[in-house]
Order: structure tokens, then C-alpha cells, then sequence
């Protein structure tokens, strides 16, 4: 027997292709040429209408706003070429790259790209199925199943589920060279075992399962191995790739978790609790059971509230999918007493599909491209249906695999349809299940964009009623919804009730608000809440509520340039740290111009910052207001004694030239200004300081006056330079005075 069998356990009466060759019989050899040719045509056929699709729901922001496929220099650095480490899916990214420059950007060439990798993976499911089953019918049975199956719908027609196909491809690929290891060793063998499980985890992480699989082809397929050496093999290199494997999980769990201790959402529980999560893993499985047996019930998007998250061990929802569990595993088990291979074929499709249960929770709680390779398994369990069948009855052997073949393609191409665009896969999903918050929000986005508003308002409701949910991921669009509903309302103020008194605004403001809440990070809510404020004449609320924005953390442009514009006379005290960091980091950016200067100065000047705004304005060569001109001698805490203050103004004048003279102009104040406000404060407040000292010291009668003017030059340097430098205060005999 070779070393490639897994052969069933003999039993009475056994009559499978496999016992009787290995009791020596003849079984049946089909022309491999013919094979792959009726493998491929049964791959591409279900998926013929693919090529007229266009880009949909997660194929914009990966194939058609991402930069980084359309240079080479782009797709060098996924791998890690301009240092570090190799991104997430690079090769994914880097197949995306390659049908860009063949197809030009048009979604065809990649949608061809996709049937094709389909193709390859069918066929690589033939050769393992050879392998493993040790019968060309039973095996090509095997690939037909996989081939036509519509639960692949997703994964083929969706160019965002390539990674799902290409996994399973190296997968497949690294376990055929794994038995080749096992059979014979080899260096080769080895290379292709090991370069598989890389560019598998380059793809998907995923991969992590194939030393699992491997593990499992040695436990249960490999019968009556009598070579040591072998066995050796067979156990070593899964064991090792299983470890690594392991040791990856760790690291990622654990830092996953410290992102949770230090306030991060990186990981929390589906339902906002471990039981709720936990109870939801048997469903989940049920439903991947469900669409691997009897795929009727299709469906492009599961996102929240589609499948809802189980609350209790007597919700009936639980206990059916818990006694559909318990009733596969004894069937399994009991088919398995005469024939091992099921229990490989059964197992497959458990153990590829534990990183997407939730036992580690992610953000996407359920999607159908998920089966792809655990589907692999449901082909070797129709493979070896097929091969008992074959010795009893092989012309029902046939018509039954003419009859799937027609079932599954015709259910394939027709679920095809449903990823024709974005309006169409979200009704699509909005109709067979309305608490699909995405869907919703999706539609709600389709009628805006076509001058339905009413409808539009209605779709953004329901994806607002559905609920945010405890976890992060489940309601992605609760935010976003608001968002869209406080801008509808907005909308409608500024178009009726405004025009004629009637109304308010503050339907959209509370709008505005509530998407703030459940959105982090996100600037659109702050700043149309700011212009709705701004609109409403409250120009001092308008000004506040873009300082809270930069105060939570967020850092955008438009938030800046709104701020930074605002004069000094309608920003809040309490808000002026934040609408001059604003500023800094603007010019930090590179996008102050001229105005830009010039407002800095007027801010600083009316915010007491004359010393600071003199320096600015003299660093930058910009125009300043003829009053500041007139006022930049003036001290913030004025000096008892008339007869220094011409002194001080002919000091200060010296400072500014000075400071001039060692301190790169405009860039130095872009590039290396501080950008925290409480940096800048400290900064302008350690500036005041050492200014005082020196007009103190010289007013003591300090004898080197170049060493004070040292120190005052040194402070310019550090408001330019920042918080580094603020330690030569430290270093320095300088009385200091707290005024």
C-alpha cells in the first residue's frame, strides 16, 4: 500500500473501490487529460456570468481606492521592501496588482482572475482526493462537488473573497507536497511544504489550521504504516509547522488582549459577554453545516443584526443547533467504525473552519466565503459516497452527479447575479433579512445618491433601530447613519423651516451628536455639527465644538483649517490650547499659507502671546498688523520701572534678530514646532520665564549680559525646536521669577 493511501477499515461486507485494491482487484483509470478537462469546464461554467460584474462592498477601498496596487514600488513595499515586515495578505494585494496592470482597472480582468484561481483550486482537489481516496472516479466525483458547489458564490463572484480561494489553494498545494515528504522524504518535498504554509499566510491567516489537517491525514489515513522512518516524518514537520503555528496565535492573542487593557476595541465579546459568545459558536457552526448539506438559503451579507448573537442556553435557536452537533458527531462516529476517511473528511471540515467560529472574536461574525476550504471535506465525503455507490449502482452514480452538477451551477450563476453592484447585493440582503444593519445603510446611500430622500431617511432608520450593539464590529454603520440622518434633517432646515421660522434644528444637532458618540475617531460628525452651529449664528459654539473634536483625539485636516481660521475673539478660553496646536500642525504639514501666518499672529497677539507672536511673525517674513508693530514691546506682566521699558523694547528687538539669524526660517516652524498643546503652553510659558530673568538679572547688575542673551536665544529655540530643549533652563544660573 502506499504511502499516500487512506484506506477504509475493513468491514463485513465491504465492497469499496479502495478494499478491493488493495486486495489486489483492478478499479478504474480515467484518462487524466479528459479529467482535468471536465474539472476545469465543471469550474468556470457556474461562474460564466461573473465577468460582467462590477466592484462591490469590500472591493473599493482593496482593488479600487487602494494606492498601493497601482505602483510597483507600492506592491514592493506590501512585502516589506522599504523595511519592516510583510503587510497583512501581501500576496493577495499583489494578485490585485497584477490583473490592474493586465486588465487596465476594469473589474473584468480581475473577476477572470478569480474563475481561473477557482479552476486551480478544483483541480488541486482532484489530486488530493486521489491521494487520499485512491480511486479517479470517487476523486473526480470529489472535484465536481467542490467545483460547482454555490455556496462558493461569494468567494468567486466577490473579488474581495479571492484570499479565501488562494489559501486554500497553497493549503492544498503544501499538503500534497507534505504527503510526498511522508511518502519518500526530500528536500524538495520539504521546500514545497514550507513555501506553501508561507504564501498561505501571506494570503489568510487561516493557513494556521494545515498542520492540524496534516496531523490528521497521519492519525487517521495512515493504516498499517510500517515504516519507522516514515511515520517519523509523517509527525515531525506537522508537529514543528503546529508549533509555530501556536506560538503566532499567542502573540496575537496577546497583543490583541494589552490593546484591550489599554482601552483599544481590538477585543471584545460578540454580545458583550464570554457566554453570549460562547453560546453563539454552536450556531454558527450549525449554519456553515447547513450551507455545506443544503445550500438553498444563500446570503451575500450576514453583517449585525442578521445573525443575532444567542442569550441563553434555553433559546430554541440553541438547542436545535446543539442536537443537529450532537447528531453529526454520532452519525460520524459511526460511519467512521467501517471506513476512517469519513472521520478525516468530517474532521477537515471542523478544524478549517476554527478561525472563524469566534473562539477568537473578530469583527465579521459570519460570512459564507468562510466555507471555501472547509468545503474541502464535504467533497471528500461525497467522494467516498460516490465510490461505494459506483460498485452497486454507477449509471444512478452518474445521473446523480449530472443532476448536482445542474443544481449547483444553476444556484451558483443565479446567486451570481446578486454581486451585479452595490444596490443590488444590498436588497438583495435587505429583503430576506431587514436587520441587516449594512444592507440598509448601504440602500439608504443608493437612494441618496439618486435623489430619494424619504426612502433615503428610512433606510438610515432601520439601520439606526437595528442598535449599535457591545461589540465593535456589530453595528459598523450605527454611526454613520446618524451622520446621514443629521444631514437629512439639516438639509431640511436650511430648504423649509428656516426660510419660514418654523422649526428647528436641533432634531439634526442631536443627530450630529449621537454620531460623534458612536463613531470614535471620525471628524465628519464634529465638523457638521460645527457648521450647523456656524449656521445658526453660534460662532462661539461652532469654535468650541471643533476644540472638544481635536481634544477627543481626533486629528484631520478639515477640523484644522476650520480652527485655525476661527480669530481668537470666538474661540472660548478654555479652547484656545487647542486652536493653536491646530495651527502648528497645519504649518507642520506644509499647508499654512500666508493667512495662515497672519491669523497665527492676531491669535497669539489677542491671546497675550506678544513675545511668542513676535517671533512667529519675524521667523515667517510675515506681514504684521500695524498695531502689532506698535504693541510688540509691551510685556504681559508690565515693569514698575519706566525707564527699563525702551530698554526691554531695544532687548527684545536684539532677541528676535538674533533668533533670526540661527533659525531656519518658515520650515524650521513647520517641522519641528510642537503639536501637543499642553507642549505649546509650556513652551510660550518657558519663553515668558527666561525673558523676565534676563531684564531681572540685568536689572541686578549681572555683569555678562551676553550669557543672558545666550538663554534668551536658547528659548526661542526651544518654542521652534520643541519640549527637548526645555531642560537648558534647567542647566543655567538664571534667576528666575514667578510673575
Amino acid at each position: 500500500m502506499s504511502a499516500g493511501a487512506c484506506p477504509p477499515r475493513p468491514g463485513r461486507g465491504a465492497r469499496s473501490i479502495a478494499a478491493r485494491r488493495a486486495a489486489g482487484g483492478k478499479t478504474r483509470q480515467l484518462p487524466i487529460t479528459a479529467t482535468v478537462a471536465l474539472v476545469s469546464v465543471a469550474a468556470v461554467v457556474p461562474y460564466a456570468n461573473v465577468f460582467a460584474l462590477g466592484f462591490v462592498g469590500d472591493d473599493l477601498p482593496l482593488i479600487v481606492n487602494n494606492p498601493q496596487i497601482k505602483t510597483l514600488s507600492g506592491v514592493l513595499a506590501l512585502f516589506g521592501a522599504s523595511g519592516g515586515w510583510p503587510q497583512a495578505r501581501a500576496l493577495r494585494d499583489a494578485s490585485y496588482a497584477i490583473d490592474l496592470a493586465i486588465g487596465g482597472g476594469g473589474p473584468a480582468a480581475f473577476h477572470v482572475s478569480n474563475v481561473v484561481y477557482h479552476a486551480i483550486a478544483a483541480l488541486l482537489v482532484f489530486a488530493f482526493a486521489r491521494r487520499a481516496l485512491r480511486s479517479d472516479v470517487a476523486s473526480l466525483v470529489a472535484a465536481i462537488v467542490f467545483a460547482v458547489h454555490p455556496v462558493h458564490s461569494e468567494a468567486v463572484a466577490s473579488l474581495a473573497g479571492r484570499k479565501d480561494v488562494l489559501v486554500t489553494i497553497f493549503a492544498l498545494a503544501s499538503l500534497l507536497a507534505f504527503d510526498r515528504f511522508e511518502a519518500h522524504g526530500g528536500k524538495r518535498a520539504l521546500a514545497g511544504v514550507v513555501v506553501g504554509f508561507v504564501l498561505g499566510f501571506l494570503v489568510k491567516e487561516t493557513i494556521v489550521v494545515l498542520p492540524l489537517l496534516m496531523l490528521g491525514l497521519v492519525l487517521v489515513c495512515r493504516e498499517g504504516a510500517s515504516d519507522r522512518r516514515r511515520r517519523r516524518r509523517g509527525w515531525i514537520l506537522p508537529s514543528v509547522l503546529l508549533l509555530g503555528s501556536v506560538a503566532l496565535g499567542l502573540v496575537a492573542v496577546f497583543v490583541f488582549r494589552i490593546s484591550a487593557l489599554a482601552g483599544s476595541d481590538a477585543w471584545r465579546w460578540h454580545g458583550g459577554s464570554v457566554l453570549r459568545n460562547a453560546l453563539t459558536i454552536p450556531r454558527l457552526l450549525a449554519r456553515y453545516a447547513e450551507l455545506l448539506v443544503a445550500p438553498a438559503r444563500l446570503r451575500a451579507d450576514y453583517d449585525f443584526d442578521a445573525f443575532p448573537i444567542s442569550s441563553s442556553v434555553l433559546e430554541l435557536r440553541f438547542v436545535v443547533a446543539l442536537l443537529i452537533l450532537v447528531t453529526a458527531v454520532v452519525a460520524v462516529a459511526w460511519a467512521s467504525r467501517r471506513d476512517r476517511r469519513i472521520a478525516f473528511a468530517a474532521g477537515w471540515v471542523v478544524v478549517a473552519l476554527l478561525p472563524v467560529l469566534q473562539i477568537v472574536p473578530h469583527h465579521e461574525l459570519f460570512a459564507e466565503r468562510y466555507v471555501y476550504l472547509p468545503s474541502v471535506g464535504i467533497a471528500l465525503l461525497a467522494g467516498i459516497a460516490a465510490e461505494r455507490l459506483l460498485s452497486a449502482r454507477p449509471a444512478v452514480l452518474a445521473a446523480e452527479v449530472v443532476v448536482l452538477s445542474g443544481v449547483g451551477s444553476a444556484r451558483a450563476w443565479a446567486h451570481n447575479e446578486v454581486f451585479r453592484d452595490v444596490e443590488t447585493l444590498s436588497r438583495s440582503v435587505a429583503d430576506s433579512e431587514p436587520r441587516c444593519a449594512r444592507a440598509q445603510y448601504n440602500l439608504g446611500q443608493c437612494a441618496l445618491r439618486d435623489g430619494r430622500q424619504v426612502e433615503a431617511r428610512a433606510r438610515f432608520q432601520s439601520a439606526v433601530d437595528v442598535g449599535p450593539g457591545s461589540f465593535p464590529g456589530e453595528n459598523r454603520v450605527y454611526g454613520p447613519a446618524l451622520n446621514e440622518i443629521g444631514l437629512l434633517s439639516l438639509d431640511e432646515w436650511l430648504r423649509g423651516s428656516r426660510l419660514t421660522g418654523d422649526g428647528d434644528y436641533r432634531d439634526a444637532e442631536a443627530s450630529f451628536t449621537r454620531a460623534a458618540e458612536a463613531w470614535p475617531g471620525a471628524a465628519a460628525p464634529w465638523l457638521n455639527r460645527s457648521a450647523l452651529e456656524r449656521t445658526a449664528g453660534r460662532e462661539i459654539d461652532a469654535a468650541a465644538t471643533l476644540a472638544c473634536a481635536t481634544r477627543f483625539g481626533i486629528r484631520d485636516s478639515r477640523i484644522d483649517a476650520e480652527l485655525a481660521r476661527k480669530p481668537a475673539a470666538v474661540v472660548p478660553i478654555a479652547d484656545r490650547d487647542e486652536a493653536l496646536a491646530a495651527r502648528v500642525r497645519r504649518a507642520r504639514a506644509g499647508a499654512a499659507d500666508a493667512e495662515d501666518v497672519r491669523s497665527l499672529v492676531a491669535f497669539l497677539d489677542s491671546s497675550n502671546q506678544l513675545e511668542v507672536a513676535g517671533i512667529v511673525a519675524r521667523l515667517s517674513d510675515a506681514p504684521m498688523p500695524p498695531f502689532f508693530e506698535r504693541r510688540l514691546w509691551r510685556s504681559t506682566t508690565p515693569i514698575a520701572d519706566g525707564e527699563w521699558r525702551e530698554r526691554r523694547r531695544v532687548l527684545f528687538a536684539k532677541e528676535i534678530q538674533d533668533a533670526k539669524s540661527i533659525a531656519p526660517p518658515l520650515e524650521a516652524l513647520r517641522s519641528d514646532w510642537p503639536v501637543d498643546a499642553a507642549h505649546v503652553r509650556d513652551a510660550f510659558e518657558r519663553l515668558r520665564r527666561s525673558i523676565r530673568a534676563w531684564f531681572a538679572a540685568e536689572k541686578l547688575g549681572v555683569d555678562s549680559v551676553e550669557a543672558l542673551r545666550k538663554v534668551a536665544i536658547e528659548a526661542t529655540r526651544a518654542v521652534i525646536e520643541g519640549p527637548a530643549r526645555g531642560r537648558i533652563f534647567a542647566e543655567n544660573k538664571v534667576p528666575m521669577q514667578n510673575g
